[in-house]
């Protein structure tokens, strides 16, 4: 089973508050996980734990974001079912 979890703000590395729930909540879930986050980090494999997915953006501005977020899915969800 394929577990995609999708975050709206950096996850990776998780040090603080919310980033260290959602890669924490994502590491103990049964199956294939894919984490989509928004950052910086280049897209890695986390100790066969989690595949990392990183939505790269250069705005502060959170309808960008969503635009960019909007723009890319289908190339990451295309990605996701051919990693089989």
């Amino acid at each position: 089973m394929r577990v995609v979890v999708v975050a709206f703000y950096k996850v990776f590395p998780p040090i603080f508050g919310g980033a260290s729930v959602t890669y924490n909540f994502t590491k103990y879930l049964c199956g294939e996980k894919y984490l989509i986050h928004l950052g910086d980090v280049e897209e890695t494999n986390l100790g066969g734990e989690i595949k990392l997915i990183t939505i790269k953006h250069n705005s502060d501005n959170n309808l960008i974001k969503l635009i960019n977020i909007i723009r890319q899915f289908p190339i990451i969800i295309a990605r996701i079912v051919e990693s089989k």
